[in-house]
C-alpha cells in the first residue's frame, strides 16, 4: 500500500471495495505505468501490482548500492589516510635512521681520534730505551 502512494498512486482503489472507479487514472499513473484500459500495457492488476513490486525491489537494491557505494568511498578514504600516514612514518624512519647513521660515524670517528691521542700520549710517556742507553754510557 505504502508503495503505491509513494509512486505517486491513488491507493484508495486497493484499499476500499466500495471505490468501483478503480480505472481512473492520475496524470502520474499514466506518466510511469500507463494505463488500465482495455488496449493498454497492462491487462490485469496483479500484473500492474507486479510491476510495482519489481519497482519497489529495483528501489531497495538501488538503495543498498547506494549505500555500499558509500561505505567504499569511507573505506578507499581511510585507505588513503592509512597510505599517508605510513608514508609519513616511513619518511620519519628514514631521517631517524639516517641521523642516527650520522650520529654512530661521529662517534666512530672520535673513537678514532682519542686512540689516536691515546697512542701518542702513551709514546710520550714511554721512556725511549735509546735515550735511556746513552745517557748509561755517558755516566759510566
Amino acid at each position: 500500500m505504502l508503495s503505491l502512494i509513494r509512486y505517486g498512486l491513488d491507493a484508495t482503489p486497493f484499499s476500499s471495495p466500495a471505490s468501483a472507479d478503480w480505472t481512473s487514472e492520475s496524470p502520474v499513473w499514466s506518466a510511469q505505468w500507463g494505463s488500465l484500459s482495455p488496449g493498454s500495457q497492462y491487462s490485469s492488476v496483479s500484473e500492474m501490482e507486479e510491476k510495482l513490486r519489481m519497482r519497489a525491489t529495483i528501489d531497495e537494491r538501488a538503495g543498498s548500492i547506494r549505500a555500499l557505494e558509500e561505505s567504499v568511498r569511507a573505506v578507499e578514504g581511510t585507505v588513503s589516510t592509512l597510505q599517508e600516514e605510513v608514508s609519513h612514518r616511513a619518511e620519519s624512519k628514514a631521517r631517524t635512521e639516517g641521523l642516527l647513521k650520522q650520529s654512530l660515524h661521529k662517534q666512530y670517528e672520535m673513537t678514532l681520534k682519542h686512540e689516536d691521542d691515546l697512542e701518542e700520549a702513551e709514546a710520550r710517556l714511554k721512556p725511549r730505551d735509546d735515550i735511556i742507553v746513552s745517557q748509561k754510557g755517558k755516566y759510566n
